[in-house]
């Protein structure tokens, strides 16, 4: 699984931009039910006032129903907490336990947040630090003045060896794919018998999704492409046919509205 997209721009240069973007997989056989608001990304549980505000309930949501993977472009930097009770990792990445609600209280704005599957609550597998630290930095926001002044990013998504490692990378100046995050990935059936990087049992067939979310903040979401490609591409051909296609942006510029 391929997939192409670009990072977020925002209003003013004094607003602070949305929360984010998820893409995620779910089993096709659930009917799709989205997550939470706010940073949750619409992929995973959330607990908060906005949902009581908007819509006069608890403010309490379950993540997307039979989901295998979310990736989130993290702007805001809290879709990799536990903040809002969102769940947090299984197990820590260097093997020392953590319950559902302890480590990952700090936003790291700019990242990237790999999450499980509902069978395993959604629990955070890793996340990237601030990307404009990395040795080839880039930034998922920018603020512009018109639409006109759009720089688009690429970045593309991929799932290989049989949903057993995912990678995320993005486009670089030069129009290279530079990789962001890397990560294996073990199906485990239960929560019995999961660790950090665990993900639900494979399922026949996947749905593929893309949530874009505000949270209290006010940004639109412009999609110019969002391509999905199945088990036909690989590491040998994935280059010669990404690069075919137009990109996605999520914008909302100072003076187009």
């Amino acid at each position: 699984m391929a997939t192409t997209l670009t990072p977020i721009l925002t209003t003013l240069p004094t607003t602070t931009p949305g929360d984010g973007f998820s893409v995620f997989l779910w089993d096709s056989q659930y009917k799709f039910v989205p997550g939470g608001p706010s940073n949750s990304l619409g992929y995973t549980n959330y607990v908060g006032d906005i949902g009581v505000h908007t819509f006069g309930l608890s403010g309490a949501y379950n993540g997307v129903r039979g989901a295998y993977l979310g990736v989130g472009f993290d702007i805001g930097g809290q879709f990799g907490t536990t903040n809002n009770y969102k769940t947090g990792a299984l197990s820590a990445w260097d093997g020392t336990a953590l319950s559902a609600r302890e480590g990952l209280s700090t936003p790291e704005p700019n990242s990237i947040t790999l999450r499980s599957g509902a069978d395993l609550n959604w629990s955070v597998i890793t996340r990237t630090p601030n990307l404009s630290t990395m040795s080839s930095p880039v930034t998922l926001h920018q603020t512009v003045a018109s639409l006109d002044d759009i720089e688009y990013k690429r970045c593309r998504i991929r799932l290989q060896d049989g949903g057993k490692l995912v990678r995320v990378e993005i486009k670089d100046s030069n129009g290279e794919y530079q990789t962001y995050l890397e990560q294996t990935l073990v199906p485990t059936a239960t929560l019995a018998n999961a660790v950090y990087n665990s993900v639900p049992s494979i399922p026949n067939t996947f749905n593929v999704g893309l949530a874009f979310s505000n949270g209290k903040t006010a940004s639109n979401c412009w999609i110019k492409n969002f391509s999905v490609y199945g088990d036909t591409v690989d590491d040998a051909n994935a280059t010669t046919i990404l690069d075919t296609l137009t990109a996605l942006t999520v914008v909302s510029p100072t003076t187009a509205g």
